[in-house]
């Protein structure tokens, strides 16, 4: 009969009481080899203060210790709103990345498409260069002064 009324209790007082069972018959068994303390060495020089030390009970804290909660710390809703505000912000990027296809494989077609794009075929030579022979004929002028001067004697 008694296993009856087990049966009605609800899931968590079952785990309740697993772990209460758990818990009793665990202080029965033995720690396994290396999770105990680790023996000391009787040659050490400070074996004896070791042994000293270990058995000396210290200072315990009390719940009083226990340091307030911090008011400086973002509230978990703020963190939500921040996160959700950047991922929006990668979404949006990652469809403008996705509109801009970039043709690595023919950068000189790219750049035709965007000069084409861009209107910038359309511009005839700046004003005052009306050939080539002009342009060469400015950039040899350019060239002559920027020769440096003769060296001091």
């Amino acid at each position: 009969m008694a296993w009856a009324s087990l049966q009605r209790l609800s899931t968590s007082a079952r785990l309740a009481l697993c772990l209460g069972v758990a818990g009793l018959t665990g202080g029965c068994v033995d720690l396994p080899k290396g999770l105990g303390p680790a023996p000391v060495d009787p040659t050490s020089a400070v074996a004896q203060d070791v042994l000293a030390a270990s058995k000396a009970k210290g200072p315990f804290p009390t719940f009083r210790q226990i340091p307030a909660v911090p008011t400086d710390v973002r509230p978990v809703t703020a963190w939500r709103a921040s996160v959700l505000a950047m991922t929006a912000e990668k979404a949006a990027l990652d469809r403008n990345i996705a509109a801009t296809p970039i043709d690595q494989t023919d950068p000189e077609l790219w750049a035709k498409r965007v000069r084409a794009q861009s209107g910038l075929d359309a511009v005839g030579p700046a004003p005052g260069a009306s050939s080539a022979a002009d342009a060469e004929a400015f950039a040899k002028a350019l060239r002559e002064r920027a020769t440096p001067p003769p060296p001091p004697k």
